[in-house]
């Protein structure tokens, strides 16, 4: 016993030492003043508001005045429509406490590593491999990337993601109201950062994993709880345009268009495979050359692959670990679906944790099998 609390304490230890080299130095943190004036020239001389002769911005300028447009009574039908809006509401309460956006990617990204640690353990139920999961993780060049362009909506949806499989996880062990309740809160937040395709896929991989297991009972429960909490959360960062307009199904509506806006990315079948396995990146403008990501490393395709041989593993010796199948039909749900659309590593990061647990745990049954034939 006092052998395995010391190892869990220097993994602890090594966890809290990695995150303290991944903070900013005070002034790096606090330094940066939030400057609406100079976001706001840059957008207005952007591709979103000039045909030409404009300058191209990248996504962290806009999420970055878009907050402060929010922040200043701006709709958010008006700028950045394309994304809801809870992301850019979060940045805008980091600016209206800190003066900038940064903190508040911090706490995020540290709230994730709580979430992922907290998975890992529900998965293992082991504190040794939950930690090592989560240190691992810790490391990952994309991961990491969301501290370097400052700011994203990455890692809000991916919290929330986390946090939701969590309690789904808890749900299917207790079968309290309230882990169906929790799992639908982090849910429709989910889907209130970014566009919702991903949440789509998340609840038809829960679905299919009661339909499989037979648990008919649950799915009505969570098909209300998801929607009703999903429509809440939509409705309460759309309150701007409900009391200018007071249509209660305006927030349905505005997800209709971003689908309509997004819908054009759903071209370009299985370009994201050769991105994740060898760095081959089939861009989708100008000429459409293929060049390489920075934010890529080796790491990724020895993730996927191992996700990849667990799944046979699964098939042919059927352990009976439902938290494991719950995973697993995520991974390989939302694996279809970038299969399905452009490739851009960004949209890797709402599988990156489970593929971390998954990698673990494939490495877990395979000594395992070894173990047992030795």
């Amino acid at each position: 016993m006092a052998k395995k609390k010391l190892i869990d304490f220097i993994l602890f230890g090594l966890l809290i030492l990695r995150l303290l080299k991944l903070m900013p130095s005070a002034k790096e943190l606090l330094g940066k003043s939030y400057d609406y004036p100079a976001l706001k020239n840059a957008y207005y001389s952007s591709q979103y508001m000039l045909e030409e002769n404009y300058s191209l911005i990248p996504d962290d300028t806009i999420y970055n005045f878009s907050a402060g447009y929010y922040l200043r009574g701006g709709s958010p039908i008006l700028v950045n429509s394309e994304q809801p809006p809870l992301g850019k509401y979060l940045l805008a309460l980091s600016i209206l406490l800190f003066q900038n956006t940064t903190l508040m990617i911090y706490l995020f990204f540290w709230l994730t590593i709580l979430g992922v640690f907290l998975l890992a353990k529900k998965l293992f139920k082991n504190n040794h491999l939950a930690l090592l999961t989560t240190i691992l993780f810790s490391f990952d060049k994309l991961f990491v990337s969301q501290l370097r362009t400052v700011p994203m909506l990455d890692i809000f949806q991916l919290c929330f993601l986390v946090f939701s499989f969590y309690f789904f996880l808890r749900w299917q062990e207790k079968e309290k109201k309230s882990d169906v309740i929790f799992t639908s809160l982090f849910f429709g937040a989910t889907i209130a950062v970014k566009f919702f395709i991903t949440g789509v896929v998340v609840f038809i991989s829960w679905l299919f994993f009661l339909l499989l297991k037979k648990r008919w009972r649950q799915i009505f429960p969570l098909t209300f709880w998801l929607g009703l909490s999903t429509y809440l959360i939509l409705s309460l960062n759309y309150l701007k345009v409900l009391l200018e307009e007071f249509n209660l199904l305006k927030p349905l509506a505005i997800q209709k268009w971003i689908y309509w806006y997004h819908s054009n990315k759903l071209t370009s079948i299985g370009t994201i495979w050769p991105l994740i396995y060898c760095n081959r990146w089939q861009t989708w403008w100008a000429d459409r050359a293929i060049i390489s990501d920075p934010q890529w490393w080796i790491g990724l395709p020895i993730l996927f692959t191992f996700a990849f041989i667990i799944s046979l593993i699964y098939l042919v010796k059927k352990p009976k670990d439902e938290n494991l199948e719950i995973v697993l039909i995520w991974v390989i749900a939302y694996s279809g679906f970038i299969s399905l659309a452009q490739a851009s590593l960004r949209y890797v990061i709402p599988i990156l944790p489970f593929l971390y647990l998954v990698t673990i745990k494939s490495l877990v049954l395979i000594y395992e099998i070894f173990k047992k034939k030795v």
